[in-house]
């Protein structure tokens, strides 16, 4: 609500970028823990939960403070600033495209957009390099903080040129390419080369983290109304996570090192991905035509109330691509 559609992408990057510093930090702090092996008569791998999860707590604690409200009950904006942002985001939004009111029927309309279930679907390699577990963590270090610079680069452009497609497309390429070779290429004890393997990591972590982000900012940008974007982002990040379970099930022992089916699968899942996205880009651009050739117009007939909470529906909001 603070932020126009095409300035969100970036500020996004802010916080899934906390996600590839755990990710490049907590190897190095894991590396660190495991020396802690001993000490006060815990094991290596106890010290991490306590340390990392005392870090968690105080951080989430913390959130109370942190957390901006919203912008016109923010009490350290002026009533001027309040009554731009105001402008800001009906000018960004287009006149109406608002959902202020969470009542029956505005549930109705969140729980039977396309939209949101189209994206549902958009989003311990380095361990089988033959490293022992201690040096996996630090050989993981690179690699987020590469997929940290790409995906803010990828995030700037995103904004700039107000485009999301192309960008998921390009994450997309970029992850199958990794799990391709992943699946063609033999275990180490084959004459695998160790090096290649090891670049592998990048491209899917690349990938990945360049589609999944954009994805999510690129559904909360066409969700009009922050009642509809709320529960748009809390459905699409909430089922997005039943893919730790998914991962948990085909990546077994007894397919190391070659990992045939679970590589599959996410080549699979990845690939699908791309061919949402594509469907999703194709309604956005079916539906901004009709509106352009006025097709939906006669939904400004309807009563005052029911057009000021239509959220996207209303006929003079345009879709981003």
């Amino acid at each position: 609500m603070y932020y126009k559609r095409h300035e969100f992408q970036q500020r996004f990057f802010l916080l899934w970028a906390a996600g590839l510093v755990a990710g490049a930090f907590g190897g190095l702090l894991a590396y660190a823990l495991y020396h802690m092996h001993g000490l006060g008569g815990y094991s290596g791998w106890r010290w991490t939960f306590i340390i990392e999860g005392l870090l968690s707590i105080v951080s989430a604690l913390s959130a109370k403070f942190l957390i901006a409200e919203w912008p016109e009950r923010a009490k350290f904006l002026s009533s001027e600033v309040k009554e731009l942002l105001k402008e800001l985001n009906a000018c960004d939004a287009g006149e109406g495209a608002r959902m202020d009111r969470l009542n029956g029927a505005a549930w109705r309309r969140i729980m039977s957009d396309w939209k949101i279930y189209v994206v549902l679907f958009v989003p311990s390699i380095v361990n089988s390099l033959g490293y022992s577990d201690i040096e996996s963590q630090v050989h993981s270090i690179p690699t987020w903080a590469v997929t940290a610079v790409v995906t803010m680069m990828v995030s700037f452009l995103s904004d700039c040129w107000r485009h999301g497609y192309g960008f998921v497309i390009l994450g997309v390429v970029f992850a199958s390419i990794g799990y391709i070779i992943l699946l063609c290429r033999g275990p180490l004890s084959r004459g695998l080369n160790v090096y290649v393997r090891y670049m592998v990591v990048f491209f899917v972590t690349t990938g990945c983290y360049i589609a999944q982000p954009v994805a999510i900012v690129w559904m909360a940008s066409n969700l009009s109304g922050h009642y509809k974007r709320a529960a748009g982002l809390a459905i699409q990040v909430g089922f997005g996570n039943i893919g730790g379970i998914i991962a948990s099930n085909i990546f077994n022992r007894d397919d190391a090192p070659l990992y045939t089916v679970g590589y599959g699968t996410s080549l699979a899942m990845i690939v699908f991905c791309g061919i949402m996205s594509t469907i999703f880009t194709t309604g956005l651009l079916i539906e901004n035509k009709k509106r352009d050739q006025r097709k939906r117009d006669d939904r400004l007939q309807l009563d005052e109330d029911v057009l000021d909470d239509l959220s996207h529906d209303d006929p003079r909001y345009r879709f981003s691509l």
